[in-house]
């Protein structure tokens, strides 16, 4: 988390609705199949979203970087910049 995102005000809620919605979808994916595939289907969301994540990051730093370069910044809508966290 960078000091340009906001600040989660409450991570144990957060935590709380992951492992309701993870244990549930546990739940969904082992009566649909066997528990073997289930553990790969993990494997692979978890592979997934780290990916995801990484190109989110890599992506935010390119368009940061290039804002600074150019300087602009004040051409993005503001909702773009909320959206992009960036001022």
């Amino acid at each position: 988390m960078s000091e340009n995102e906001p600040a989660l005000n409450d991570s144990l809620s957060a935590y709380r609705a992951q492992a309701y919605y993870t244990k549930l979808l546990w739940n969904y994916l082992t009566n649909k199949q066997t528990e073997t595939n289930t553990y790969e289907y993990f494997i692979k969301i978890s592979i997934i979203i780290c990916r995801a994540q990484t190109t989110v990051m890599k992506f935010k730093e390119f368009l940061c970087n290039q804002m600074v370069t150019v300087d602009a910044i004040d051409e993005i809508a503001p909702l773009m910049q909320t959206i992009l966290h960036i001022s």
